[in-house]
């Protein structure tokens, strides 16, 4: 089987508040290529995406932003009953405000990539991805947009000739289908950083993922996802960075 060598490494930042969150994506952003910085509605402020843009840290690494429902309660991982031009005006808006403050900061916008119930309703339904995949073309349409492997968002930005690139979650669980074990089950977030590492290669090496089952599941990605709210972020970035080097495998855009 031929085997990929370089893969891009994204990771949420930005949601973790006060110095120690900051602290955190700057490591963090050590070992990614590309972080998807909150826009201050599910979590994250204007300051925090002024702040990892001014950093001196960052370095190469593409910022994007990370638009989601306008729910800190929930961490924008429930779904809000909105009109479709409210669901759109919540997305140009985060992307506007993401992109602005970049700007301002010397930097440009690399990517977009949605957060939590957003992403996943924008992956499962007709209608909401193809209402995204409209507002982003109107706001940011030469931006790359990550997208899940095993979602149907690809198909509607392919069709429009967007720029995408498909992702795969090494520190989440999935289910034989290929979607990703419910967050409200036992075992759906895998916490062993050395057994993210070793997922993370498994997919860019071979194309594929262990379910929940044992059973194998076919994957083809171009970026692998680490979340950035997990207690050991940093580290797991590390060793991924680490494990897919070891094997050869450069960690960049592609």
């Amino acid at each position: 089987m031929p085997r990929r060598n370089s893969i891009d490494i994204n990771c949420d930042v930005g949601e973790i508040a006060g110095e120690p969150g900051f602290a955190k994506d700057i490591e963090i952003s050590k070992w990614v290529s590309s972080m998807n910085i909150a826009c201050g509605f599910y979590a994250g402020s204007a300051d925090r995406i002024s702040a990892i843009a001014k950093s001196i840290h960052i370095g190469n690494v593409s910022l994007g932003a990370h638009p989601g429902y306008a729910d800190r309660q929930n961490f924008g991982r429930v779904s809000v009953d909105l009109s479709d031009a409210e669901l759109q005006h919540l997305v140009a808006y985060q992307i506007s405000i993401c992109q602005a403050l970049l700007e301002r900061a010397g930097r440009t916008l690399g990517h977009i990539k949605l957060h939590g119930a957003l992403y996943h309703l924008a992956e499962s339904d007709n209608h909401t991805r193809e209402l995204i995949a409209d507002v982003i073309q109107s706001v940011a349409p030469n931006k790359r947009v990550l997208v899940s492997a095993t979602g149907c968002l690809q198909f509607a930005l392919d069709r429009r000739g967007m720029v995408f690139q498909r992702e795969a979650f090494p520190d989440r669980a999935y289910l034989p289908s290929g979607q990703l074990v419910p967050r409200n089950q036992p075992g759906a977030v895998i916490q062993d950083s050395e057994e993210v590492a070793r997922r993370a290669v498994q997919l860019v090496q071979h194309k594929q993922i262990e379910a929940i089952d044992g059973a194998m599941i076919p994957i083809e990605c171009e970026s692998i996802c680490l979340h950035g709210d997990h207690p050991h972020a940093g580290l797991t970035a590390r060793l991924v960075f680490e494990a897919l080097r070891d094997a050869k495998i450069l960690v960049a855009v592609s």
